[in-house]
């Protein structure tokens, strides 16, 4: 088993063979790296993209929507 088959999303948990991308955050001293998937990206895009949306609109709710 390689070290990459190892590899899964720190959000979602998803094996980095089962998501098209897996992207790794920076390196901290004593502390295991986190990874993010493409999938868990979008998915906070577009929750930033509709708390920009409701921050524009004058509400300041952020709602988490999949």
């Amino acid at each position: 088993m390689s070290l990459v088959s190892k590899l899964a999303c720190s959000f979602c948990g998803k094996k980095a063979a089962d998501v098209a991308k897996l992207v790794a955050g920076p390196r901290v001293l004593f502390r295991r790296r986190v990874y993010i998937c493409d999938e868990c990206i979008a998915a906070a895009r577009r929750i930033i993209d509709a708390d920009r949306d409701s921050q524009k609109a004058g509400s300041s709710v952020s709602t988490a929507t999949n």
